[in-house]
């Protein structure tokens, strides 16, 4: 299955995961593993802190 995107790496993905299933608590570990990459990437950035 070829994508011109990036994909994640699935080091990248458990990260996001894990960091998504600890900071937002709002939703279980099977709700992130069913999103794709783009996704769960975007989540992750949307909840990350960003430097001021």
């Amino acid at each position: 299955m070829n994508n011109e995107k990036e994909r994640l790496t699935e080091d990248q993905r458990q990260f996001f995961i894990e960091w998504l299933c600890v900071a937002s608590r709002g939703f279980s570990r099977e709700y992130y593993e069913n999103m794709d990459d783009q996704k769960l990437e975007k989540q992750y950035l949307l909840n990350v802190p960003q430097e001021v």
